[in-house]
């Protein structure tokens, strides 16, 4: 069956948990985001060089001098570098070249360089607090592979917009008249009609999707437009949305008017002579998910 969605005031997921990562490191302090220790480009120095680097978030609602701070590697015959005075504002990132150029409580020109490089078959790597307490520390980082960076995976924020049992507007085309029309988050769905997700029908007796079933469309149904509408506060601080459902016999989904994901969809002039025996769309997927 086709499931095309949706609508939304941020917008829509088709039958769908939708969920939102807020992707900033939590923490009370200044950490470690990220390292490059195989930089081949395209960032490179000042001496157009490309140098090893290590990315700093301060994760601290207030700004942080950096002046007096250290990163240090390898932890049985440590080198450490000391930051000169370096303000770092809060929800702010900072690069420092781990080029072997630097000296330590100076910058480099412009730039921030330490007095070591980083080593790609992997060491320990630690920021340390004026007082020698450790702010973020990998120890180690796993080897490295060219032009990839390697950071810790930051604390986020799950939540589901849309969830399995929603309510969903659909309509039932006869023709391809809508085009994609239909698929505009402001699109006036009046007239159509509300039921609770999957949607579907099923010929074959007691089936995976059989459960699945919640609001039963007529047999032989070849396609169903399906809308469903979600707020979204804060969309600025989306990382991901992820969308995941069990279909049969495809999809093809639409996020305020923008086509996101598809799988196994004919061209769309054929669009509602779409379906073999049975058809059902529900969350969540034990079996195939879109992101």
């Amino acid at each position: 069956m086709m499931t095309k969605p949706w609508q939304r005031r941020v917008a829509g997921a088709l039958l769908a948990a939708v969920a939102l990562a807020a992707g900033a490191a939590q923490g009370a302090d200044v950490v470690i985001s990220e390292i490059m220790a195989l930089n081949n480009g395209p960032l490179r120095d000042r001496d157009q060089d490309t140098s090893d680097w290590i990315e700093l978030y301060n994760a601290a609602s207030n700004t942080v001098d950096l002046g007096g701070w250290r990163l240090s590697v390898n932890a049985t015959n440590p080198k450490t570098w000391t930051f000169p005075s370096v303000a770092l504002p809060s929800d702010g990132f900072l690069v420092v070249f781990a080029s072997g150029k630097g000296t330590n409580g100076m910058f480099y020109g412009t730039e921030l360089h330490t007095s070591f490089k980083l080593k790609a078959e992997g060491n320990t790597l630690a920021l340390l607090r004026p007082d020698g307490v450790a702010a973020c520390a990998f120890a180690p980082y796993p080897p490295q592979f060219a032009d990839l960076s390697y950071g810790e995976e930051p604390a986020t924020t799950d939540l589901t917009f849309v969830a399995e049992d929603a309510t969903a507007t659909y309509s039932l085309p006869r023709d391809g008249l809508l085009g994609t029309a239909w698929t505009a988050w402001d699109f006036d769905d009046t007239g159509w009609t509300n039921g609770p997700l999957g949607l579907g029908y099923e010929t074959a007796g007691k089936s995976a999707f059989e459960d699945l079933i919640q609001t039963r469309l007529p047999v032989g149904t070849t396609g169903v437009y399906t809308r469903l509408v979600f707020p979204c506060d804060g969309a600025d601080s989306v990382d991901i949305l992820r969308l995941s459902l069990r279909f049969d016999d495809g999809f093809v989904a639409y996020l305020n008017g923008q086509k996101i994901a598809t799988s196994n969809a004919p061209p769309f002039r054929s669009s509602t002579r779409w379906l073999r025996a049975s058809a059902a769309t529900a969350w969540p997927p034990p079996g195939r998910s879109s992101t």
